[in-house]
């Protein structure tokens, strides 16, 4: 943690950690398969009086995952002070998994602030004054669907950038283009993901037909490809030159932060994505985020569907690393009950896709009435 001097030194003990199982039922479509429900672990680590929170989705289509089971490792932190606490979990990635270290890094920045009484940010070294646009994310592979829910970004005021997953099949995803272009006109910066729809498994085949499925996207309406093929990264950095100017964004190869920072290559796209859920530590991606600074590419904050503290972490991560969107959003329909249980945070968007930090608030600002979040979730568990 020598490059995060604010996080060193607080000696405050650990003593409550406490899981919460907060589920959605809205379908998710992906190239890969069609998301039914996802169960989510919102985590509070507390120590003197305050508390810092975390998130993470811990599985999908499974309603009977065990929370007790799967949040056990967390009880280790318990009697150790916030910073042996950062620094623990950043040698457990491993054993871990990057979830779950993730999500328990983010509660204890969120905790070292409040006990310090610093923003997040200002213990990150990052600014908190600039603002970062909100995408509305459409999963659907009806046209006719999509074109539906473009209405709900008009109502949401998320028409500056709108993310659309895309399936594979060329003919899909440009009837999928044509409705988005058709309904929200010509400003709307177009995202598409594939999710490596274009090509499922490394090869060394030539990528010229990749390139032409993108550029036949990019004729349609597309501003910008998340993975459009499984590919290593020098292949990243051929194709995007093959595509230029579609902007193309490495996702699957940016995983996790501490991998890709010894990895990255300048060029592999124009965008690169740091994915809430697969970075496994928050201090790497704020390496990693200016890292890519340095090598001269833009950078963006996916999404990893999450609803609850998660998402107002991100959004100032992303504000802090001057990202060109953010993803991780609270969600109409999914996050209704976890929104009402929220007493403060400091992230707002008052007008239209438009986040920004409305009160420099200690951590990452968040205070949760828990008797009301209980409410909402499937269950607790006291570790």
């Amino acid at each position: 943690m020598k490059n995060f001097p604010l996080l060193q030194n607080i000696n405050a003990v650990i003593d409550e950690i406490i899981l919460y199982r907060y589920d959605s039922t809205v379908l998710r479509h992906f190239s890969f398969g069609t998301w039914r429900s996802r169960q989510h672990a919102f985590i509070k680590i507390s120590a003197q009086g305050h508390h810092g929170w975390g998130e993470n989705v811990i599985s999908v289509n499974q309603e009977g995952v065990d929370l007790q089971r799967w949040g056990s490792n967390f009880q280790d932190l318990k009697g150790m002070t916030v910073s042996d606490a950062i620094a623990y979990i950043r040698t457990r990635l491993t054993d871990w998994g990057d979830r779950r270290c993730e999500m328990g890094e983010m509660a204890l920045i969120d905790l070292a602030g409040k006990i310090q009484g610093k923003a997040a940010l200002e213990l990150l070294g990052l600014e908190t004054k600039a603002w970062i646009p909100g995408v509305y994310v459409i999963l659907e592979d009806q046209p006719e669907r999509a074109r539906e829910l473009t209405k709900q970004a008009f109502e949401q005021r998320l028409t500056s950038h709108v993310k659309l997953k895309l399936f594979g099949d060329l003919d899909l995803d440009l009837s999928l283009l044509k409705v988005l272009r058709e309904e929200l006109g010509s400003k709307t910066y177009l995202i598409g993901d594939v999710n490596c729809g274009y090509r499922m498994e490394l090869s060394n085949d030539p990528l010229d037909e990749v390139a032409k499925a993108m550029m036949q996207l990019y004729q349609g309406g597309l501003d910008a490809c998340e993975d459009p093929a499984m590919l290593t990264n020098q292949q990243w950095v051929d194709l995007q030159t093959k595509v230029d100017p579609l902007a193309l964004i490495p996702d699957y190869a940016m995983r996790p932060a501490s991998i890709t920072m010894r990895t990255i290559l300048p060029g592999m796209g124009q965008i690169y994505n740091i994915h809430p859920g697969c970075t496994g530590s928050i201090l790497d991606t704020i390496r990693l985020g200016k890292k890519i600074k340095e090598i001269g590419g833009q950078l963006m904050i996916g999404d990893d569907s999450l609803l609850g503290p998660g998402c107002t972490g991100w959004q100032q991560i992303g504000i802090g690393l001057n990202a060109d969107w953010v993803e991780a959003l609270e969600k109409p329909g999914e996050s209704d009950g976890f929104l009402h249980s929220v007493q403060q945070q400091a992230t707002i968007r008052p007008i239209d896709s438009r986040i920004m930090i409305d009160k420099k608030l200690p951590g990452f600002g968040l205070e949760i009435d828990e008797t009301l979040l209980k409410n909402v979730c499937v269950c607790t568990v006291k570790l």
